[in-house]
């Protein structure tokens, strides 16, 4: 009988370092999944944030893009020429002239096109610059 009552006690006590053993594997995982959240959490923070910062910063340069060329609003055409050089294409609607320029840019190719009207003055214009 003492035999039967030793194993007995070595299996309970194989049972309780298996639970255990399993207690700490559980909590260690959760952990890892709390920190998988968290940083998902930042991941996602900064994403937003880094949208919004560019958001900004491309309001802000369309802003400077649309304050300079308002200047030529109400100016002769030739001073549109006379500073983005030949329009790269010339169209005709409505009784007005559009003048549109390509322009090259650091990050990628954009247009300016300006409304010429009849007085042969800048009367509008649409770009989409930034830089």
């Amino acid at each position: 009988m003492p035999d039967l009552i030793k194993i007995e006690f070595v299996n309970e006590r194989k049972r309780n370092n298996h639970d255990s053993i399993c207690r700490i594997i559980f909590i260690i995982s959760f952990f890892i999944k709390i920190m998988k959240i968290k940083i998902l959490f930042l991941l996602a923070l900064l994403g937003l944030y880094s949208c919004s910062a560019i958001s900004e910063k491309a309001t802000e340069k369309a802003a400077k893009e649309n304050a300079y060329l308002s200047t030529f609003l109400k100016a002769p055409s030739a001073n549109l020429v006379k500073t983005f050089g030949k329009p790269t294409e010339t169209l005709a609607e409505n009784d007005q002239t559009i003048y549109v320029y390509e322009v090259k840019g650091k990050v990628f190719n954009c247009q300016r096109k300006f409304t010429i009207g009849n007085k042969n003055t800048v009367t509008g214009f649409v770009s989409t610059c930034w830089d």
